[in-house]
């Protein structure tokens, strides 16, 4: 009798451990699982454009930037943006930006906001550049409307043609766009500053980016 008794008490003791070492194995195997899983649900950000598409409707134009990863909303990678240049007599320019440093949009609410916003800007040259090409034009409203979601910036109902002021001197300026989109590209700003003073804005890292048109 006795020793049946302890053969029963002695399988109940191994029934014991033998489910409380299946439990802790599964909440390992569980963590081990929901590590990596976590981790593949944090995207990158990354800016680089990977396809941009036009739409144009009545005298309007849309387009659609979509980068390789997520777009900086934050300053995470300093200024820059995204642009379609257009063939007009004005040469004229059409770019969605993000920056701080600079209030230069009516949508910013202070110099250190880097809410994305619209121009029309043109180029030129300035010596504090170099070689690269420096802001003249800019307008101080943001022509359409513009958003972001994730890796995409949306532009949406941009007129051919605008009429605003210039964001750094308020002089008035006057566009005509058009619609025939010659290049699509993605570049970085650097503002030049002389004793506090805004001096000049480079253009640099300009890239050319595949683009299509639909009707």
């Amino acid at each position: 009798m006795v020793g049946n008794k302890i053969l029963i008490l002695g399988a109940v003791v191994i029934v014991i451990l033998a489910v409380a070492l299946l439990m802790v194995g599964g909440q390992k195997r569980e963590e081990v699982v929901q590590i990596p899983s976590q981790q593949q649900q944090q995207p990158e950000v990354d800016y680089n454009l990977k396809s941009v598409s036009v739409e144009k409707q009545d005298v309007k134009l849309s387009s659609l930037f979509e980068a390789l990863g997520v777009v900086p909303q934050n300053n995470e990678q300093g200024a820059l943006g995204y642009g379609l240049i257009l063939e007009n007599q004005d040469n004229a320019i059409l770019v969605s930006t993000t920056h701080a440093g600079v209030k230069d949009s009516a949508l910013q609410k202070d110099e250190n906001d880097p809410v994305w916003h619209n121009h029309v800007v043109v180029l030129g040259s300035d010596e504090s550049c170099g070689d690269n090409p420096a802001v003249k034009d800019i307008t101080f409203g943001s022509p359409g409307e513009i958003r972001v979601e994730n890796n995409k910036v949306i532009v949406k109902n941009v007129p051919s043609q605008v009429e605003d002021v210039h964001s750094l001197t308020n002089k008035p300026l006057s566009f005509n766009l058009g619609d025939k989109v010659k290049s699509a590209v993605q570049f970085r700003l650097e503002p030049k500053f002389d004793d506090g003073q805004l001096e000049a804005v480079c253009v640099t890292d300009i890239k050319e980016v595949p683009f299509e048109v639909r009707e």
